[in-house]
């Protein structure tokens, strides 16, 4: 009972520090606890994305922690949960959606650029987490070159975003930061990749930030949203090595989802099977195919997709030989500061290039919350859980080298280190927020 009270007093003290919200405590609860299965998902596939692992064993893995961790939190009462986007694993060039059948294995060589990326919903309050690794990376060398170019530039764009989610700023100045370290990294940002607003069973709202605007679009198609106060944005940051311009890949779509404002009358009784599973498991979210009966899939599938049942999401890819690099994370908007609901170990990594704009060196030196001082009372030996989130004091650095530091041991859990650049560009204090990838191990969590 006293650590609950200790967490009460300490979830005070953090709303007094970001200012008054719109977002509930229950909501914002629901996507904490969304945010922690997706992150123990996530925590679970990166050490397991090694050389010779099968991509598709490794999807159906993540989809599996999901349902798992899901299984184990509202169990009473009638709280829809499950899935937001099935896992999708995509490698090197490969951009986005590539989530494959069982009996269509692909394997992992040492040097690939593992994109993980996974969502979960909880009472349809979603939370998305995208995270790059580098298989056989070693923790004690550095990995060089292009592959440390475009995860450098991907993570520090990442750190920006954070920043510039400030209620009145506008997203084509959230997409110029983008392009500005991109460019300082002799790397592109995706076209056709974006940021964008979540609501409530809703995967894509009304605000768009583009990495990088569709060339085919002009200015008088764009519309240039505007962030405000107690917006959830999944932030979603994918940079290129290549052109940054994606086209669909040589493979079969394997993710789908089901659009609600679409009628039909299926002739096909495995497509009539296989709409009416959709419909109790996946009614609104995005859903892999690997999750649904393989006999009404493989016969009733081409009539829901021809009759516009289910939408598609494409693989795309850059060029062959290019490299693709995605940090995707959740974040709630308040009035004084961004929260951010995931943050995952990165590889051992040292670009030769770093971040020289003076402007946006001030930006990644403020604190993600900037709010000023922290209160005494949230700092215990630099950290304190709050709610399942840890708080840390770390350093905030625009240089090129990404070095591990020791993991945080804490008397609930082991936690995620943060690998931040330590060749002291700058020594800003920065808040990150961490949500546990397990659950304390008590009884009155």
């Amino acid at each position: 009972h006293t650590h609950t009270h200790t967490l009460v007093g300490a979830i005070m003290e953090i709303e007094q520090v970001l200012g008054a919200s719109e977002l509930s405590g229950d909501t914002i609860g629901k996507y904490k606890m969304a945010a922690q299965v997706a992150n123990t998902a996530v925590a679970t596939l990166v050490p397991l994305c090694a050389p010779g692992a099968d991509v598709a064993q490794l999807c159906a893995l993540g989809d599996k922690v999901v349902h798992e961790q899901l299984a184990t939190i509202f169990n009473r009462g009638q709280v829809e949960k499950g899935p937001a986007f099935p896992t999708s694993i995509s490698v090197n060039e490969c951009i986005k959606n590539f989530s494959p059948m069982l009996e269509e294995p692909q394997y992992l060589q040492s040097g690939d650029v593992v994109k993980i990326s996974l969502g979960v919903q909880v009472d349809g309050y979603i939370a998305m987490a995208g995270h790059t690794h580098i298989a056989g990376a070693s923790p004690s060398a550095p990995v060089t070159g292009r592959h440390a170019d475009v995860i450098c530039a991907a993570h520090l764009c990442g750190e920006a975003v954070q920043r510039m989610l400030r209620p009145g700023v506008k997203g084509s100045a959230i997409t110029n930061v983008i392009r500005r370290i991109a460019a300082a990294f002799k790397c592109k940002p995706v076209q056709g990749s974006f940021t964008c607003n979540l609501k409530r069973f809703v995967l894509e709202g009304d605000k768009f930030v583009d990495n990088e605007p569709d060339e085919r679009l002009d200015d008088g198609q764009l519309d240039d949203c505007e962030v405000a106060a107690n917006d959830v944005f999944w932030v979603n940051v994918v940079l290129s090595t290549g052109e940054g311009k994606g086209r669909d890949a040589d493979c079969r779509c394997t993710v789908f989802q089901r659009d609600v404002s679409k009628r039909y009358t299926l002739k096909l009784k495995a497509a009539r099977a296989l709409y009416a599973e959709v419909q109790e498991r996946f009614p609104t979210m995005p859903f892999a195919l690997r999750e649904l009966d393989p006999r009404n899939a493989k016969l009733g599938l081409t009539e829901c997709v021809k009759h516009g049942l289910f939408s598609t999401f494409s693989v795309t890819t850059e060029k062959v030989g290019e490299l693709v690099a995605q940090f995707g994370f959740t974040a709630l908007v308040h009035d004084k500061g961004t929260e951010r609901l995931s943050s995952h170990a990165l590889p051992y990594i040292h670009s030769v290039y770093s971040v020289v704009d003076q402007d946006i060196q001030q930006l990644l030196a403020r604190p993600a919350l900037s709010a000023g001082p922290i209160p005494d009372a949230l700092v215990r030996r630099g950290c304190v859980l709050v709610w399942g989130v840890l708080l840390t004091l770390s350093q905030a650095c625009t240089g090129s080298c990404l070095e591990p530091q020791k993991p945080a041991r804490s008397k609930y859990a082991t936690l995620f280190s943060t690998q931040l650049c330590s060749c002291n560009s700058f020594e800003s204090d920065v808040i990150i927020l961490t949500p546990f990838p397990h659950p304390p191990h008590t009884h009155n969590h």
